[in-house]
């Protein structure tokens, strides 16, 4: 939890630059920006290792969040009568944890998860400025200095049906996950 709490604490604008002197200026492990590509034929591919520090600095925040709301809604759904019954019928600690908790435990973190993707798509501004990586932040940003009301439209609009759809995705998981959520 300890660190969970400290990947809440330090938002994605420290992180970043944290990420780029400790693995890429000292370590030397890691590229620290830009982005290069490898040809396979007809297509071009990302390499991946210049993904992995963005993709850390983007996620975690959102990584400590789920690992805190996952413990507490573990925490709650251990001590309800349903468990107990489980643990009662002399099923194994495992089976009453995999099988029966974590899926009531699973609806906090669904509910979070849905509209978390859709905004990640915002926080990628600064993750793309940090890394001078090009994207849809950039895009955002060079439309809104350069007045482009309409490609600045086009992308609220894109976040704002991603975070429909995210919510759709999410409604749906929880009819998977919970027996007795009905839609008809």
């Amino acid at each position: 939890m300890a660190s969970a709490v400290l990947g809440l604490s330090v938002p994605a604008l420290v992180l970043g630059p944290v990420l780029i002197v400790a693995f890429s200026l000292t370590f030397y492990i890691l590229p620290p920006a830009l982005m290069e590509w490898i040809d396979i034929g007809p297509f071009s591919i990302p390499n991946f290792r210049f993904l992995i520090l963005p993709a850390v600095t983007l996620s975690a925040v959102y990584t400590a969040y789920v690992a805190r709301l996952m413990r507490a809604a573990m925490l709650e759904t251990l001590r309800t009568d349903y468990v107990r019954t489980a643990r009662a019928k002399g099923l194994s600690e495992r089976v009453v944890v995999f099988r029966h908790a974590l899926r009531g435990a699973l609806l906090p973190v669904v509910s979070f998860t849905g509209p978390a993707l859709a905004f990640l798509i915002g926080g990628t501004i600064v993750v793309e400025r940090i890394f001078a990586l090009a994207g849809l932040g950039q895009f955002f940003l060079q439309s809104a200095n350069n007045r482009d009301y309409t490609l600045t439209l086009g992308i609220v609009f894109f976040v704002a049906i991603m975070l429909i759809v995210m919510n759709l995705i999410v409604d749906v998981a929880y009819a998977i996950i919970d027996p007795r959520i009905k839609y008809s």
